[in-house]
């Protein structure tokens, strides 16, 4: 169960390798074929370990010589490249992706970071996968339309408060969003899931039935995670005592960490408050409502 932020931290890492690399081979391809650039460069690796040697011994005598030869062989060496068409920056490593330099984060228009679109689509359906949207592949942000379910005013609104919990600094506690049966609840919730990773925050969609066997190790780690919606919630998952513990345990750690959760549930939220274990309905008694 990795975050968006680990999978983009592997693959930074295996691009800074790969990176290094080929300047590492086109460095040695360049020396190939150039060998006066070679002995230059070797040269002034001589020149520079000398002129170290004599500072570590507190020798000025050698330093004016040695100024004028590393100053010499730099003039020779500008003028190589230059007369053999050669980039000055072979040595250097060169970017992959122009649109992050590689760092996987890019930013929008409005100054908000995104994960690169251009080189971490891959990485993103990983993301996806690992905060348990494995069985939701065809929930996608752009197949996502306000007016498949009837008002789309109504639920463009709910959908911006559901973003909002996410999006906005400060936000936390606990918010339930309650609607009629086939009203694309699921929809909206795995697609806002989705909008939280895109923005490279840690997120994470289950159902209430997951908390009956979900890992201790599980737990604590979705205690840290910026967002998490649990759906398909009624008063009645918390008649089994491990899924209350655990809804209740995690609802705690959450609101005392300052992060937001959202509760999805097909049931009124009247009944969720008078329905539910005392712990949690203190809880969703307090909560935002969607």
């Amino acid at each position: 169960m990795k975050t968006i932020n680990e999978l983009i931290s592997e693959v930074a890492a295996s691009t800074a390798a790969r990176r290094r690399i080929a300047a590492e081979d086109h460095a040695l391809a360049v020396y190939k074929a150039h060998p006066k650039l070679a002995s230059l460069d070797n040269d002034l690796v001589e020149v520079r370990k000398s002129k170290l040697i004599a500072a570590i011994e507190h020798d000025d005598k050698p330093v004016p010589a040695l100024d004028a030869r590393e100053k010499q062989l730099l003039l020779e060496r500008q003028s190589y490249i230059k007369d053999n068409n050669i980039d000055p920056d072979f040595e250097e490593e060169k970017v992959i992706c122009s649109s992050c330099g590689d760092s996987g984060y890019a930013k929008t228009k409005d100054g908000r970071t995104i994960v690169c679109p251009s080189c971490m689509s891959g990485v993103l359906e990983e993301a996806f996968n690992e905060a348990g949207m494995s069985d939701y592949s065809s929930y996608t942000i752009k197949a996502f339309s306000f007016d498949r379910f009837g008002d789309a005013k109504a639920r463009k609104t709910k959908f911006a408060k559901v973003k909002a919990l996410f999006e906005e600094e400060g936000r936390k506690g606990v918010a339930v969003y309650s609607d009629a049966s086939c009203a694309g609840k699921t929809y909206l919730a795995v697609v806002a899931v989705k909008y939280a990773i895109i923005e490279a925050k840690s997120a994470y969609y289950l159902k209430a039935e997951d908390l009956e066997r979900i890992s201790d190790e599980k737990l604590d780690m979705l205690k840290g995670y910026r967002f998490v919606a649990i759906d398909d919630y009624s008063a009645e998952s918390t008649f089994s005592r491990r899924t209350a513990s655990a809804l209740n345990s995690l609802l705690e750690a959450r609101c005392a960490n300052g992060r937001p959760t959202l509760i999805v549930s097909t049931s009124p939220y009247e009944d969720l408050v008078a329905g539910s274990d005392a712990r949690i309905s203190g809880k969703i008694l307090n909560a935002e409502r969607i």
